[in-house]
């Protein structure tokens, strides 16, 4: 059975990987910082010469360390795109290897991976997961710090937080879910030292792993503008035309009940079981659920919550299978038919690419990439890791998240909305002396417009509706 779904985890993620349609210019971003660790021979970067507006050439504050720290021999030894589809496929497997071990002593050990795979199939899920992202090992190790609670193992409970503060910079799941600890310990354990021994054996975890973290207290402070950008990313968009990814912004009522329709009905059905059969009392079982009914909420205002939502729900399904075997059958195959509608509904639809390959967008920058002094204003941060992985010898505006710029220097980011959008004289003047560039990368724009009749500028190169132009 393990080697069918190894098989499929494979396959998924190497489509995800290789096709045009899922291309991710994230982990061209991931490949460069690995380059330059490589080149300055560190594996605690703490300058990048590519993005001297953003002030990392001076520090730059890494938020994602040990993710990275755990990429780099992947890329090293087996290159980057083998490497990559290896570092998934090991972190995917964790999730199946954690719940064997969870269930190692009761019947459904070897229906727990079916019931991952089950939820794997959904086209969210293996997309989301099959990508070169920090959030699929900080779901891993949330998933272990849960287990490790339900289990009593505060050693895991202390390892799990640890690396997870290392990993990723959302440190406000850990505090939410220390806040949920004790709030079922208080209702279900009579013995308040078991609560303090959870909560500090998290805690000391937590706080350990961001003292140690090399890049403290810059993780810090970038978890908390990152989590204040979350909340008011609509008023920056009106406001700086900022444009984040799809997983900012909430899902609509009507695609959240598409997507999920099957999780809310499942999750409506546990806990008429409950009242049913009087499980309340049951410190485990209340404790999956009332978990999965808060994630599935937090869901709907925040897709970034479906990684950490995927396992827990597995543990959700399992208790169905533990009151009804009947039921649980039936709930595997709403499961798989409603995962195969919504894989049918996406394959069938025309979908457009979400972003340029590699292969697509080196034909913009090919003419200029032997010269060393490249210094590109660019109209979109979506733009910088294709321009940072293609040109090593090139520095940038922003890296891969508009919030970057935003948190550094919003004047820059407000003048460049203004040049985006034809509001400023002399636009040739303005990128050269307030960005320090001497090439620019753009959209079609109003700015587009009046570079193309300005003899203060030539055209390099178009290509994929982009204008790359020198400034004379």
């Amino acid at each position: 059975m393990y080697f069918v779904i190894f098989c499929g985890v494979i396959f998924s993620t190497y489509y995800v990987q290789s096709s045009p349609i899922f291309f991710d210019p994230d982990k061209l971003f991931h490949w460069a910082l690995i380059r330059e660790m490589y080149e300055h021979k560190t594996l605690v970067l703490r300058e990048w010469a590519q993005f001297p507006i953003l002030g990392w050439d001076q520090y730059f504050p890494d938020k994602e360390y040990f993710f990275h720290l755990l990429l780099y021999p992947f890329i090293r030894l087996f290159g980057e795109n083998h490497g990559t589809l290896l570092f998934i496929v090991l972190i995917i497997f964790g999730f199946y290897f954690s719940l064997h071990y969870f269930f190692k002593q009761k019947r459904t050990q070897y229906v727990a991976p079916i019931c991952f795979s089950l939820l794997f199939i959904h086209p969210l899920i293996w997309q989301r997961f099959g990508q070169l992202r920090a959030y699929c090992l900080a779901s891993l190790l949330f998933f272990l710090i849960v287990q490790a609670w339900l289990k009593e193992k505060r050693i895991f409970i202390f390892v799990g937080a640890f690396f997870f503060s290392l990993a990723y910079h959302a440190f406000y799941m850990l505090i939410a879910l220390g806040f949920f600890m004790i709030m079922i310990g208080f209702i279900y354990e009579k013995n308040n030292r078991k609560i303090a021994l959870d909560f500090s054996s998290l805690s000391i975890g937590f706080i350990l792993g961001i003292l140690i973290n090399p890049y403290f207290p810059s993780t810090l402070v970038q978890s908390l503008q990152i989590f204040n950008v979350a909340i008011f990313a609509n008023k920056l968009s009106a406001e700086y035309g900022l444009r984040f990814g799809g997983e900012i912004y909430p899902f609509g009522a009507i695609q959240f009940c598409i997507f999920f329709a099957p999780w809310l009905c499942l999750l409506f059905f546990i806990g008429y079981q409950y009242q049913k059969n009087n499980l309340w009392k049951n410190k485990v079982n209340v404790s999956v659920y009332v978990l999965n009914f808060i994630l599935l909420i937090l869901l709907y205002f925040s897709p970034r919550i479906l990684e950490f939502l995927l396992p827990i729900l597995v543990l959700l399904i399992l208790q169905v299978y533990s009151l009804n075997k009947k039921h649980f059958y039936i709930t595997a195959i709403a499961l798989f038919v409603h995962a195969l509608i919504l894989n049918g509904l996406f394959f069938t639809s025309n979908e457009s690419i979400q972003a340029p390959t590699t292969e697509q967008f080196s034909p913009i920058v090919e003419k200029i990439k032997n010269e060393k002094d490249i210094r590109i204003f660019h109209s979109s941060w979506g733009h910088s890791p294709y321009l940072i992985y293609l040109l090593p010898q090139a520095k940038v505006v922003d890296a891969l998240d508009p919030t970057y710029l935003y948190n550094r220097r919003p004047d820059l980011l407000k003048v460049q909305f203004d040049l985006m959008n034809g509001l400023l004289k002399n636009p040739v003047e303005v990128i050269k002396k307030d960005f320090n560039s001497n090439y620019a990368l753009i959209e079609p724009s109003m700015l587009s417009k009046t570079l193309l009749h300005s003899s203060e500028v030539t055209l390099v190169s178009y290509h994929l509706g982009l204008f790359l132009f020198k400034l004379n």
